[in-house]
């Protein structure tokens, strides 16, 4: 079974794994991962209920799984979720590689209850696919552009990337609210923002169109709920991507804040879809 694993699915419980482990080792953690992944039933139960047992057990006969755990372990370091444990008198003769400390930022990662993780790219354009009924394509290729440039810590072109994806859905939204608009004024402001792509002005006609017909009880609480929050997240992709990733005055992108947008991409995603096929269905 562990041939059908990927780095995505490891990564997962791994994560899950760093939640109970402040200082440890490699072969620790690749044992919990492990167990976690029995547990889940996509690798077969080991002849061992020795927790320390597991890699040995599981690993001896699937290179390719002992691969991809050691894999994921170095990406942790690489992407400074852990640092190798100092080697000094105190710690004796740990091997500082095989030995960890989970960082600051590894802490935040380990411990973000969101799903999907964008470490884990497949698992996260699937969540997108299984959860947003007809998404557009082209959403679907600038996350995974997103993803795959965080993934190899090209922030600011995985900045740009989710920032062309949250403007695809403001563009999407726009449109379909020209289309449900019973009022002219509405229809020739979005029309005329959109000839002259005029993002920010759209952005604020969206929004406030949709707050509006949210004060006055049109659309449902459960269309609604938290689209505040939601409508600011893509807002605010939106922002850094502009104004932090292309401005010729660029500032340094941040990696945790460019995190969490990715974080929040996919329940910002369904909440528009959500705005978006009521108002197909719905004269405003």
């Amino acid at each position: 079974m562990g041939k059908q694993l990927t780095k995505g699915i490891i990564l997962k419980y791994m994560r899950e794994s760093l939640k109970e482990l402040k200082v440890s080792s490699h072969c620790d953690l690749a044992n919990k991962t492990l167990k976690k992944i029995v547990d889940a039933g996509l690798v077969d139960t080991p002849r061992t209920n020795n927790l320390i047992e597991y890699y040995n057990y599981i690993c001896h006969d699937d290179k390719k799984l002992e691969a991809l755990v050691v894999e994921c372990y170095t990406f942790l370091i690489i992407q400074g979720i852990i640092i190798p444990r100092p080697v000094t008198p105190r710690f004796g003769s740990h091997d500082a590689w095989g030995s960890f400390i989970i960082t600051e930022y590894g802490e935040l990662w380990a411990n973000t209850e969101e799903e999907p993780i964008p470490e884990d790219i497949n698992g996260f354009i699937k969540y997108l696919k299984d959860n947003i009924l007809g998404i557009d394509d082209v959403v679907i290729q600038y996350v995974s552009e997103a993803l795959n440039t965080f993934n190899g810590r090209y922030f600011f072109a995985s900045a740009v990337m989710i920032g062309a994806a949250a403007e695809k859905i403001v563009y999407l939204l726009s449109e379909v609210i020209k289309k449900s608009a019973t009022k002219q004024k509405l229809k020739k402001d979005i029309t005329e923002a959109l000839e002259y792509r005029k993002l920010f002005e759209l952005f604020r006609l969206v929004s406030g169109t949709l707050d509006v017909l949210i004060n006055q009880k049109k659309i449902p609480y459960s269309i609604h709920e938290g689209s505040n929050h939601y409508l600011f997240s893509l807002f605010n992709a939106i922002r850094i991507q502009r104004n932090n990733a292309v401005h010729p005055v660029a500032s340094i992108i941040r990696t945790d804040e460019l995190r969490l947008l990715l974080l929040s991409f996919p329940h910002a995603c369904k909440k528009a879809y959500d705005f978006l096929y009521w108002l197909k269905k719905n004269k405003i």
